[in-house]
């Protein structure tokens, strides 16, 4: 096996990068194993870089995307069915909402538990002609995603603080996308909503854990529909659906519904701001389906998927109320 370093010199605006080679040269010489740095250059370069290495031949390549969820959306679109292509994800960009659908966050960073680590089949959405991992999701959120892309680039604004601060801009913006939601058994929302959401993965803008039944391994995408609402309501309740407490809030359930489907598709009027995975593109529709066990995806030793870990633990208390 060959293990490639993609690493974006751009996320967490370049402060990790210097640091990461050296613990990456230092863990893959100490052991041996054979490995490549590549430093992208331009947007879908790591995508062209894994489509090159994985052709025409049947060694496995393991590629690392080290970066934010954007980059780790680009590494695995070079090659994600290949046979012989493995990902994984050192995340040091600005969300690493990926990441949060694991247990033992400390382990993406450790580079000896990544080159132990073993591949697991998960989900993957096919998206009109792209496929994504952990999100798609239009509204108001969406908006939000484009204004911290735009935020991200100033010097003057911490990572961390981008998301937080494009929420408050935005929420100074008129609310409400009209939008046609079709379901996969063929049922049909037309309104104007505050947001809509796609996922796979279970959390999107740095933590807002919007599908809280979500799994990578289930064969289904978790919708999530937020009727449009006043400014002091959103406000009230924003804080619950950065919780995953949403749909369990009684305050909440009259404007949320919550859906599992194998395919959606969102139509609307004119071209709106999609955000795929965090990186926000035009189109005036969008058919998303679930393509499950797809891709092979590297969990570092030591973490494992939280969805399967919760169930553990589900299983485990309720064995442990009938001892009692």
């Amino acid at each position: 096996m060959i293990h490639h370093f993609l690493i974006n010199p751009a996320a967490g605006k370049g402060t990790y990068t210097e640091a990461l080679v050296r613990k990456i040269t230092r863990a893959c010489e100490g052991r041996g194993v054979g490995y490549r740095i590549h430093t992208t250059k331009r947007p879908y370069d790591a995508t062209d870089y894994v489509r090159a290495q994985v052709a025409d031949t049947s060694e496995v390549h393991r590629f690392y995307a080290c970066g934010g969820d954007g980059t780790f959306s680009e590494t695995v679109n070079g090659a994600p069915m290949a046979k012989n292509a493995e990902f994984g994800l050192i995340p040091i960009g600005t969300g690493n909402d990926f990441e949060r659908n694991f247990t033992g966050f400390d382990n993406f960073f450790d580079i000896e538990r990544q080159l132990d680590g073993k591949a697991v089949r998960l989900d993957v959405m096919r998206c009109n002609d792209r496929f994504a991992f952990n999100v798609i999701n239009v509204g108001f959120d969406s908006n939000v995603a484009k204004k911290t892309g735009e935020i991200k680039r100033s010097p003057l604004v911490p990572s961390g603080f981008a998301y937080t601060a494009a929420l408050a801009i935005t929420l100074c913006k008129p609310f409400g996308t009209r939008m046609e939601v079709e379901l996969g058994d063929g049922s049909t929302i037309q309104e104007t909503l505050l947001l809509a959401a796609v996922a796979n993965g279970g959390f999107y803008g740095g933590g807002y854990h919007v599908a809280p039944r979500s799994s990578l391994t289930d064969g289904l995408l978790d919708v999530c529909i937020v009727n449009k609402i006043s400014r002091a309501r959103f406000l009230g309740l924003v804080g619950s659906y950065k919780a995953g407490t949403h749909l369990e809030n009684e305050k909440a359930k009259d404007i949320i519904r919550y859906y599992q489907t194998a395919a959606v598709t969102l139509r609307f009027d004119t071209p709106v701001g999609i955000s795929v995975d965090g990186e926000v593109e035009m189109n005036d529709m969008v058919r998303i389906e679930v393509i499950p066990r797809a891709f092979a995806f590297s969990i570092p030793d030591g973490s494992s998927l939280a969805s399967e870990e919760s169930e553990k633990n589900e299983v485990k208390a309720e064995a442990t109320a009938t001892l009692e």
